[in-house]
């Protein structure tokens, strides 16, 4: 069924994981994305969840 769109006031109290898991195919969440990639390179993990949906949302738009 439908997902629940976030608005971006709501946004900065989810966690990354929380927006993939609410609405992985939102566009407004790509920068969010991109530095949760960068976050996990400093840190040596990974998120394989919120890797996919980036690589999704690139071949989207």
């Amino acid at each position: 069924m439908g997902k629940e769109m976030v608005s971006p006031k709501e946004q900065s109290s989810y966690t990354v994981e929380q927006l993939v898991a609410v609405n992985p195919f939102n566009p407004e969440i790509l920068p969010d994305l991109e530095n949760y990639v960068n976050e996990q390179v400093t840190s040596q993990t990974y998120s394989l969840d919120a890797n996919l949906c980036l690589l999704r949302l690139y071949q989207v738009l």
